[in-house]
């Protein structure tokens, strides 16, 4: 079956040439602005940027109080691919957060010659059996707002966040002003893209060989996945992963974010030297 497509938000800076093209992919209720710390800077390194909002998300089409509970984990997959096919053939570096990271990852199973480098920034595990076990009884509430099933059911339908609870639990050393200003930022999440992700199979053996270089990051205060969740998507990849101590799992908007651009620079850094 067709799937509908949506016209969907971008943003676009320019950079300098033969640096690879940086594109950001927003987690579960965010959207591209989650990324504006990240942008700012790598764009100011002559990094170019583009970041997306996918479909229901930000300023995106595909939203509503039920349309949006449609949309599949799939189809941000497939948001992405179209976002990347109007880019003319580049190779772009694809840097991802939580659900963000599980469709890059799923991406570039479909498409491992089409990126030079992925970042995974607290993304969901890659290991089935990890991901299955943080997301039962666990996940499946929490990235719909709680712990308790009932208010995690209001979450999702498009109550908006409690900002104690997100600065607590996710991003906890923001002020209660940034927190405020996050939770009311966020959007309505995909009731089916979530339960896929808790409870589905949304990673597959590569069709083909090959895969580009990929760094693996968590904070150690991360309320979603582990430290050890995260060591084993980094195993699958061949890589070590870089735990930040102190860093909460909203790695974009942490106080700390410097420490983290600072590390995806050196990534990027390695990335541009294997191509001279």
């Amino acid at each position: 079956m067709k799937r509908k497509t949506y016209n969907l938000e971008t943003q676009y800076l320019e950079g300098e040439p033969g640096k690879p093209l940086l594109v950001f992919v927003h987690g579960m209720c965010g959207g591209a602005w989650i990324w504006d710390n990240f942008v700012e800077y790598f764009s100011s390194e002559g990094f170019p940027c583009f970041a997306l909002s996918l479909r229901g998300h930000g300023g995106s089409g595909g939203a509503g109080l039920f349309r949006t509970h449609l949309h599949s984990f799939n189809d941000y997959v497939r948001d992405l691919e179209i976002a990347l096919s109007g880019l003319s053939g580049r190779k772009p570096v694809l840097i991802g957060h939580s659900m963000g990271g599980a469709i890059i990852q799923r991406y570039i199973e479909l498409h491992p010659n089409d990126a030079s480098g992925a970042v995974l920034l607290a993304s969901v595990p890659r290991s089935e059996r990890n991901a299955r076990r943080a997301c039962k009884g666990k996940v499946i509430f929490r990235l719909l707002g709680s712990s308790n099933p009932a208010l995690s059911a209001f979450a999702v339908l498009g109550v908006r966040r409690i900002p104690g609870l997100m600065k607590s639990k996710c991003c906890n050393y923001l002020d209660a002003d940034s927190a405020k200003k996050f939770a009311e930022s966020m959007s309505r999440e995909s009731l089916c893209a979530a339960l896929q992700i808790a409870f589905g199979r949304i990673y597959r053996e590569p069709k083909f060989g090959g895969q580009p270089p990929v760094l693996v990051a968590g904070g150690s205060l991360d309320y979603l996945f582990s430290s050890d969740e995260f060591k084993a998507t980094a195993e699958y990849y061949g890589s070590e992963p870089v735990i930040f101590p102190d860093i909460c799992h909203e790695m974009a908007i942490d106080p700390n974010w410097r420490a983290i651009v600072d590390a995806i620079r050196g990534f990027l850094d390695d990335i541009i030297d294997n191509k001279r």
